[in-house]
């Protein structure tokens, strides 16, 4: 549901336990090991946000276009959160894709980076 909807800016724990007929209280213990539920939907957004950013088309969306498709409703502050999250500006993010340099989207022996991150997310959930 919460992939399905990532786009509609009205995407909230209420929505969500309004939804699936759950209490606020149910809701957010489901979401507590990912830091609460409405944390989650903003690491979601901003992960598909990072991915259409990254993408090497020829041409690629504007990223405010990509902001308001994931239900960001102001620029700046998904510019500013998208810069917190992954450590660049979207703008750079997408720069360093282009010259392939997105390692931090590849897997990793490590294990410390974002693709590998979300992994372990959906195994916690």
């Amino acid at each position: 549901h919460i992939e399905a909807n990532l786009h509609d800016p009205r995407l909230s724990p209420a929505t969500l336990a309004e939804a699936f007929h759950l209490s606020r209280n149910q809701l957010y213990r489901l979401f507590e090991r990912q830091g609460g539920v409405h944390r989650y939907i903003r690491g979601r957004r901003l992960r598909r946000a990072l991915e259409l950013v990254s993408r090497r088309e020829a041409s690629p969306r504007r990223i405010s276009d990509i902001a308001y498709s994931l239900g960001f409703t102001d620029e700046a502050h998904f510019s500013r959160i998208f810069r917190e999250s992954f450590g660049l500006s979207p703008r750079a993010a997408r720069a360093a894709a282009r010259r392939g340099e997105a390692h931090w989207l590849m897997p990793s022996a490590g294990g410390g980076n974002l693709l590998d991150q979300w992994l372990r997310e959906l195994t916690l959930a």
